[in-house]
């Protein structure tokens, strides 16, 4: 069965629900058709699921995460999750940074204690917060906005009203200016994404 075919009969089976392709080999060495299976999965649009580990994982992983252009997210499971992704980055930063970014999502600000949330809204430009605001849930609001001033608060939900519709991928463009803030604030060292995990489990 051809390349081709495969991909016409994905599509014509295509459902909803979304589909993830597991792929788990030796984690020394990789098969010579990996890229191959790499680049095929993200071509079809599925995401792709694997050990996260070196080898036949990393290879299909890597040839997955530089096909363009692709829907589907890579998804490395790993022994621990913080020094297994920065043991990645250290072998494949552009890796390593694709699945951060696929891991911390907008919604995901919501679990930040209120100390990391104020450092990033002092960052950001109020539209952009006030744009991605548009579709985040209730709990999110309340946790950005509980960490401006009332009179600043009010100016965004004032902003958002003013607004009307906008189009969803000008939403996810503010919110993607956010996580690029937050991202670089991690780096800096002024914040930690895993500061309020603690307060989520317990709540």
């Amino acid at each position: 069965m051809t390349i081709p075919l495969v991909k016409r009969r994905a599509r014509a089976h295509a459902v909803a629900r979304r589909i993830v392709v597991a792929v788990i080999g030796s984690g020394q060495t990789a098969d010579p058709h990996s890229a191959d299976v790499g680049r095929l999965i993200a071509t079809l649009g599925y995401d792709l699921l694997t050990g996260g580990g070196r080898g036949v994982m990393e290879a299909v992983s890597r040839a997955f995460f530089e096909t363009s252009p692709r829907r589907g997210i890579v998804i490395g499971i790993v022994p621990a999750e913080v020094h297994g992704l920065r043991a990645l980055e250290e072998r494949n930063a552009d890796l390593g940074v694709g699945i951060r970014q696929k891991m911390f999502t907008f919604e995901d600000l919501s679990i930040l204690d209120p100390p990391s949330l104020q450092k990033i809204l002092r960052e950001i430009d109020m539209r952009d917060l006030a744009v991605s605001l548009k579709s985040a849930s209730e709990k999110l609001k309340t946790a950005l906005l509980s960490c401006i001033s009332k009179r600043a608060a009010e100016t965004v939900n004032e902003e958002m009203g003013f607004m009307g519709p906008l189009k969803l991928k000008d939403i996810e463009a503010a919110q993607q200016r956010i996580i690029e803030v937050v991202r670089r604030l991690e780096g800096e060292g002024e914040i930690e994404l895993d500061s309020g995990k603690g307060n989520e489990t317990g709540a």
